[in-house]
């Protein structure tokens, strides 16, 4: 994310802190916000890529209406942001036959997602999940749009 900030997170945090979210509820707010920002981005740079300014101006007003939505939730209700993941430290084997040892479960660890040779891999397919979870937009609905 190369338009990402210290500014920008330090925002987040606050308003984050400001509804009174613990430091777990924080920090996964602050990965939605930017997982949101980052999806919405890039999808908007695909559609100016086409030559498509109405769809990327469209798609900037429903990023705006659910960056509301989402801040409108943290307000009321903080304990919405808790950890999206668990990751633990144990000997695994992959689909694929790989092993690692670093296993990402769901939330409430009753379902294992994947098998990571590292914690930062591990990390990392969870942002992934997140982003695709909370993408407004799939790179066929900007194509469909124009």
């Amino acid at each position: 994310m190369n338009w990402f900030t210290p500014d920008v997170y330090a925002g987040i945090e606050q308003f984050a802190k400001q509804a009174g979210m613990d430091d777990e509820a924080t920090e996964t707010f602050a990965q939605r916000v930017l997982a949101e920002l980052d999806a919405s981005i890039r999808q908007m740079k695909v559609a100016m890529d086409l030559g498509h300014v109405k769809v990327a101006e469209a798609m900037q007003d429903e990023t705006l209406t659910e960056l509301d939505k989402l801040i409108i939730k943290a307000a009321a209700d903080p304990e919405t942001f808790t950890k999206t993941a668990v990751i633990k430290e144990e000997a695994c084997t992959d689909s694929d036959g790989n092993k690692g040892s670093w296993v990402l479960y769901n939330s409430d660890g009753s379902k294992k997602l994947g098998c990571h040779g590292s914690r930062e891999a591990a990390l990392r397919q969870d942002k992934a999940i997140q982003v695709h979870k909370h993408a407004s937009f799939s790179h066929q609905e900007v194509i469909e749009r124009s």
